[in-house]
């Protein structure tokens, strides 16, 4: 990650940010998906924060579906990620 990439995490609004936390499930990735698709309709930068000791599978690679089909960059930042996450 170059310093011009943090300085642009830095800069995104609050409003842009997603947080997940906790055990990555069906009804956590439904909730993150929705986020992101709102979010993705534009093409400012999303920042997604990832605190989670991982979950179920499916869930998870739903929402990588997400991040990767958003029109927004999306930028994911893990303080703990583990196993799905």
């Amino acid at each position: 990650m170059t310093a011009q990439d943090l300085e642009l995490l830095r800069k995104i609004p609050r409003r842009r940010k997603i947080q997940l936390r906790g055990q990555i499930r069906a009804h956590t990735a439904r909730f993150i998906i929705g986020k992101l698709k709102r979010m993705g309709r534009s093409d400012k930068p999303i920042r997604l924060n990832i605190h989670s000791r991982g979950g179920d599978y499916l869930p998870a690679l739903e929402i990588c579906d997400a991040i990767a089909k958003s029109r927004a960059p999306v930028y994911a930042v893990a303080s703990l990620a583990a196993s799905s996450a």
